[in-house]
């Protein structure tokens, strides 16, 4: 093809056909520029189709992880729930005239209940390899990218009330060890007669008489709550935008 061009080039040289000559390196110079831009076109279809095929892969990947934290964060939304109703439930016993009626095995029983904790700790290795390889920018819908981006900051707050539930707990445990009956709680899982003897010497009623007990049992329940409808619940509503986002992007892709 080159010999082509070439002797073409000569023959009108040797003509002295100078104008047919200007013309025709002209229409060779197009030809060589239409010739790159189509290769250009080419590699960049190439290049967006393989970025387009990572992309789907992580939204995939993303679509399986944040199902996954859906699930567990409905149960430990339950495990929150649950921990709020055993505080209420608890907060009778500071009642003198209730106090005065319940026996050991039940107190024993209320605080089995807060032996669980609510912690939410979501898996989060598709999301922190896109972002922190810079893949983020290879995802088209902006939203997406906003929520996926901020995510992490949101646990993290959701984090910091969790620590001040399990540090009010804590403080509780703390309380019942210096001034209740461990004991006394742990008749409960003994014989009867065991049991009975154990509550006959120990007790755990004492504990709520105090002011800085009920003050904590109180604040520990209102807390756990709040722990659910302004961090959990909204985390929820969040998860669920992000999974349709992506369902979204994936139904976009062949």
């Amino acid at each position: 093809m080159i010999k082509f061009f070439r002797k073409i080039r000569q023959g009108l040289l040797a003509e002295n056909k100078l104008s047919k000559y200007l013309l025709y390196a002209i229409g060779e110079i197009v030809l060589v520029v239409i010739g790159i831009l189509i290769a250009l076109s080419i590699n960049n279809r190439n290049e967006y189709n393989k970025t387009q095929k990572t992309a789907l892969a992580y939204l995939n990947s993303l679509q399986e992880e944040f199902k996954s934290n859906l699930t567990l964060l409905d149960a430990t939304i339950a495990d929150a729930n649950e921990l709020s109703k055993g505080a209420e439930s608890m907060r009778m016993f500071f009642n003198p005239k209730v106090l005065d009626t319940i026996s050991e095995d039940r107190i024993g029983q209320a605080f089995g209940k807060l032996n669980n904790d609510a912690v939410y700790r979501p898996s989060n290795g598709v999301l922190l390899e896109i972002i922190s390889s810079g893949n983020l920018k290879i995802l088209e819908n902006e939203r997406l990218k906003q929520h996926l981006a901020s995510f992490e900051k949101k646990v993290e707050r959701l984090q910091v009330q969790e620590a001040e539930v399990l540090k009010l707990r804590s403080e509780m445990s703390v309380y019942v060890r210096q001034k209740g009956s461990v004991a006394a709680l742990a008749a409960i899982d003994l014989s009867d007669d065991i049991g009975d003897e154990y509550a006959e010497t120990h007790s755990n009623k004492p504990l709520f008489r105090s002011q800085y007990f009920m003050n904590t049992m109180v604040f520990y329940g209102l807390v756990q709550e709040a722990a659910v409808y302004s961090y959990y619940v909204p985390l929820k509503k969040e998860i669920e935008e992000i999974i349709r986002l992506i369902e979204e992007e994936i139904k976009k892709h062949p």
